[in-house]
């Protein structure tokens, strides 16, 4: 099990500032917890897939910059940590453990591209097994008047 800290990125991505990194791709890393992304201004593209993540901290939303943050395959159940996101171009958190309790909790963000595909518990829904990819793959998300 592993935390996200400088010397992980160093390690891993080869990033010695990480204020300056745009485009990190931790897949596979064994990763627990998203700490030590804090100061991460400049990221654009996170990619976290195949590791051990549960949830996604506040911190997270201090990423201003971030466009695509992939989270799929991993264990996540809350989404709390992007309540404060306004808007992301990607976000793909296939395969994780999400209900529908916790995408209300980011129903205000703009995302142009969201996938959900693998969700137990959101493919129990009757609706989303008739039409699978219309609603969990990709979807236009507007905001609100």
């Amino acid at each position: 099990t592993m935390k996200i800290i400088p010397e992980v990125l160093e390690d891993i991505c080869g990033v010695t500032n990480k204020k300056f990194a745009r485009h990190l791709d931790l897949s596979h890393c064994n990763i627990v917890t998203l700490e030590g992304l804090k100061g991460c201004y400049a990221l654009q593209t996170l990619v976290l897939r195949y590791n051990s993540i549960t949830f996604i901290p506040k911190a997270v939303s201090s990423l201003t910059e971030l466009w695509k943050l992939d989270l799929s395959h991993n264990l996540v159940s809350s989404l709390e940590g992007l309540s404060k996101i306004r808007c992301i171009g990607t976000l793909i958190l296939s395969y994780n453990n999400l209900s529908w309790e916790e995408l209300r909790k980011i129903q205000h963000v703009v995302i142009t591209d969201l996938r959900l595909l693998g969700n137990p518990e959101l493919e129990k829904d009757p609706y989303c097994k008739k039409n699978p990819y219309l609603y969990l793959s990709v979807s236009l998300c507007l905001p609100r008047p």
